[in-house]
């Protein structure tokens, strides 16, 4: 009698390996297999997108994370951050996206402050942003700025050049997001409808 259950055990335990291990290989495989699934999807995703914008025609483009949709040339390139100024209370997230022609690179920032900025006056806000990004800019000349209205918001248009080049920009303020829209071409090669059809097109999501 012992030995006969000695053999059933022997028989059982691996039984029960056997049994766990393909349970463990389904589930291994499943979870592959969804993976997979999920990156084809996305790659699918990722080529229709690229060939939406193929040609020359310029396409809207509509950004979840940004907040907007905007006319661009070709689809843009994106990368996304979290702002923590040192010394300072400000944390912000932003994104940036960038697309490009034969003769100008077209840049969109959104900003969204999520604490440390007092936005009690936008002109001010504003101003702070437009100096920070001439400090950005080597050997540049301010040609122009100016406010503007827009809505539930305020806007700043402006005009550097810099050994060359020019930046077309505006920047809107809408509460606590800041958004930035920049050409920037040669300035023998700027052409500056594509510039107000860049930013007339522009708007909230």
């Amino acid at each position: 009698m012992e030995n006969k259950n000695t053999t059933k055990n022997k028989f059982a335990v691996p039984s029960v390996i056997f049994i766990i291990v393909g349970f463990a290989l389904y589930f291994l495989i499943s979870n592959w297999y969804g993976d997979h699934q999920e990156t084809i999807r996305l790659e699918k995703s990722a080529e229709q997108a690229i060939n939406y914008f193929s040609g020359n025609d310029w396409k809207e483009f509509n950004s979840v994370d940004g907040g907007f949709k905007i006319l661009v040339p070709q689809y843009p390139k994106s990368d996304s951050t979290s702002i923590n100024v040192p010394n300072s209370e400000i944390v912000a997230s932003r994104n940036f996206f960038s697309s490009s022609d034969d003769n100008a690179e077209y840049y969109i920032t959104s900003i969204y402050y999520l604490s440390g900025v007092d936005f009690s006056n936008p002109k001010a806000n504003l101003e702070g942003g437009l100096n920070g990004r001439l400090n950005e800019i080597p050997n540049h000349q301010l040609y122009s700025s100016e406010f503007f209205s827009y809505p539930n918001g305020l806007g700043l248009n402006y005009l550097v050049k810099s050994d060359g080049y020019s930046i077309n920009g505006r920047m809107i303020l809408i509460g606590s997001k800041l958004f930035q829209l920049e050409m920037v071409c040669k300035t023998s090669k700027c052409v500056s409808p594509n510039f107000k059809k860049f930013t007339d097109s522009f708007s909230i999501n």
